[in-house]
């Protein structure tokens, strides 16, 4: 297995790890980001809350467009899982790490950590109710307006976004 130096290796290539390395590469740090794939950016059928994007814009064209932004900085974007990040003492004394996937191990000073996470469907599966179940707070709210809504979770999270809604509807009930 080869091992690749970087100055800064991002893990996750959604917007939040595209956008780091689009900075740090335009920085003049050597970058890659390592991306699984299949996170939650892809799946949007528009975009939203993105300055200068318009909604016509799919997750996956967004991706592909940031993507090619970055590799036309320099920086390396790879398809891997990264399956361990280990610290590395090094001889000069300053901090390293080194990332491990199936086929490269890359060895950086910097290492951002653009995960993002993935939507846990309910267990049993709710009815089909024709509406769709929306995932996104920020994405979908403004869909709602004078509409009602249920929020269904647990803990502080699912009392935040209920209490958000009722910015945009009366109708909100906490499941």
């Amino acid at each position: 297995m080869t091992e690749t130096a970087y100055d800064v290796v991002v893990v996750g290539g959604g917007p939040a790890g595209l956008t780091t390395a689009l900075y740090t590469t335009r920085l003049g740090q050597d970058t890659a980001v390592v991306d699984r794939g299949g996170g939650r950016a892809a799946m949007m059928a528009d975009t939203h809350n993105v300055i200068g994007v318009t909604e016509a814009v799919s997750g996956v064209e967004f991706l592909e467009t940031a993507t090619e932004q970055v590799e036309s900085y320099g920086g390396d974007v790879v398809r891997a899982f990264v399956s361990d990040i280990e610290r590395v003492d090094t001889d000069d004394g300053s901090v390293a790490f080194r990332l491990e996937t199936d086929d490269e191990t890359y060895r950086t000073r910097r290492v951002v950590l653009a995960t993002g996470f993935s939507d846990a469907r309910p267990d049993p599966p709710l009815p089909p109710t024709g509406r769709g179940l929306h995932w996104c707070l920020h994405c979908d709210a403004y869909m709602f307006v004078d509409e009602p809504v249920f929020v269904m979770g647990t803990g502080d999270s699912a009392a935040y976004v209920a209490m958000i809604m009722l910015n945009f509807t009366d109708d909100v009930d906490l499941l």
